[in-house]
């Protein structure tokens, strides 16, 4: 039968005792070394789960930065788009008004034509 140990070591009569207890139980000890290996075994578990959502964030990161990026770069795109729409605009309706002149000019002359005969 397994010895338990005591709750609290300031009952023993000095240290000595204490520490011959803990290393005179053997079954104890392999108890104790078996429970510290499975904790041991779950927190380098716990910190490489650590790790990998450490590494996925940075990951997540970099995709935000680069989504950032792009959004800039569409943004800016998207105003040299604006601006070439404007002046293609601009230049159509200067093109209109020169064919209404021109339009006219000849229905000018078309009729100073007509009333000549």
């Amino acid at each position: 039968m397994m010895k338990s140990p005591p709750k609290v070591l300031d009952q023993l009569d000095d240290r000595k005792s204490a520490a011959s207890f803990f290393s005179s139980d053997s079954s104890y000890n392999l108890q104790v070394e078996m429970v510290c290996m499975k904790m041991e075994s779950k927190l380098t578990k716990k910190i490489e789960e650590a790790k990998q959502q450490i590494i996925r964030a940075d990951e997540l990161n970099q995709c935000v930065s680069v989504i950032r990026e792009n959004l800039k770069r569409l943004k800016g795109n998207q105003e040299c788009i604006l601006e070439f729409l404007v002046e293609e605009a601009e230049e159509q309706q200067q093109q209109e008004k020169i064919n209404r002149e021109r339009r006219r000019q000849q229905l000018k002359q078309q009729q100073q034509q007509q009333s000549k005969k």
